[in-house]
């Protein structure tokens, strides 16, 4: 049992909805990365806490000044979330560009009400949350 602050906000998605989450990674495979780089999504690489392997998610984004916030809905559980906790040193593909980044988790609540307030600003899922 997760504690309350850990609980998801969203239902973890279903094998299925994974699948199709991760379709903007096909169209980067594809070298179609340009289409994805018109919608706030962008491709995080970071290495497996485990296996050391470079492991790709697909996340929607929000940019202020030279920052990037992604946001987990699901809380900790992501497989993306935990990598980067034991390894911050990741890449951040939008469209055809890469950028080497170091990620931190947010802490500081000021900050974190600025990157929500840009979520909720042009997104109607994250106004519910």
């Amino acid at each position: 049992m997760q504690p309350d602050h850990e609980k998801p906000y969203v239902p973890y998605p279903s094998p299925f909805w994974r699948t199709v989450l991760r379709l903007p990674l096909h169209l980067y495979a594809l070298g179609l990365g340009n289409l994805v780089g018109l919608m706030p999504f962008l491709v995080l690489t970071t290495k497996g806490q485990r296996s050391g392997l470079p492991r790709h998610a697909v996340l929607e984004y929000r940019r202020h000044g030279s920052k990037f916030y992604v946001l987990s809905v699901w809380g900790s559980r992501p497989s993306w979330y935990q990598n980067l906790l034991a390894n911050p040193n990741v890449t951040l593909q939008l469209g055809g560009r890469q950028i080497a980044a170091r990620a931190t988790p947010v802490t500081d609540v000021q900050e974190i009400a600025r990157a929500v307030y840009r979520f909720r600003k042009n997104s109607p899922f994250y106004a519910e949350l």
